[in-house]
């Protein structure tokens, strides 16, 4: 839910929120992956949410997949504490282990913070890419 909140600016219905996440999110067919870190308590504080895909405009015969990270999402509590460093950290080495070529996300350009924290893993911006979206509902 917080999720949601920190993208949209309001806190959904718990239930539907429960129903997305059950029958979509985290159905075996979804090719989304979704890993959690806790806290000793078992509160979840944060999660990256990625998929695997094999790009055809940019096929590496010896590492074919490309790694996408659709969230990485800390809970404002545990930000600037090491938590998303550590998040990141795990993404890269299951990207590296999967035998990913690269790996590809995306921040707000106004997201000043989040574009220091990917560029402190030697990321850099994709020139000449803009990203779009076309709303179906």
């Amino acid at each position: 839910m917080q999720i949601h909140a920190h993208y949209n600016g309001a806190k959904p219905d718990p239930y539907l929120i429960n129903h997305h996440l059950e029958d979509n999110r985290l159905s075996p067919e979804s090719a989304l992956k979704i890993i959690a870190t806790s806290e000793p308590g078992g509160e979840a504080v944060g999660l990256p949410e990625f998929v695997f895909l094999n790009p055809q405009a940019d096929p590496a015969p010896d590492k074919p997949l490309q790694y996408m990270i659709k969230e990485l999402f800390v809970k404002e509590t545990f930000r600037s504490a090491g938590t998303g460093r550590a998040l990141m950290n795990w993404v890269i080495a299951h990207a590296q282990a999967a035998g990913c070529a690269r790996m590809d996300w995306h921040v707000k350009p106004t997201n000043e913070a989040g574009i220091r924290f990917c560029r402190s893993f030697g990321a850099d911006a994709v020139a000449g890419r803009v990203s779009f979206r076309l709303m179906l509902r």
